[in-house]
């Protein structure tokens, strides 16, 4: 049983390292930001957070582009972009941070 288990863990981490954003992806678990790009812009309040999910990697969904995370914070000036990665058992969230005014 532990065997079958063990593989199957091994595999999913497969799948979802191809399936997933930028940083160090665990197979068990992961959650980790990723610095991504900084402008000169005057600092901001508004945030704004687009995600895709991804599941095994065999299916995903979502958008998680930058114009809909600048969107989603009704943002006109984009001041900084981040990244964030979570993943438990095979079952990966990745999302795009936009911070800015």
């Amino acid at each position: 049983m532990k065997k079958i288990l063990l593989s199957a863990l091994m595999v999913s981490g497969l799948f979802t390292s191809c399936a997933t954003g930028p940083g160090p992806m665990g197979i068990i678990y992961t959650d980790a930001w990723s610095a991504g790009t900084a402008t000169d812009a005057q600092p901001g309040n508004r945030m704004g957070e687009a995600c895709m999910t991804s599941i095994f990697g065999l299916v995903a969904t979502g958008d998680s582009s930058i114009e809909s995370a600048r969107k989603a914070g009704a943002i006109t000036l984009i001041q900084t972009v981040d990244y964030k990665s979570n993943n438990v058992l095979g079952i990966a969230t990745y999302c795009t941070v936009v911070r800015g005014r």
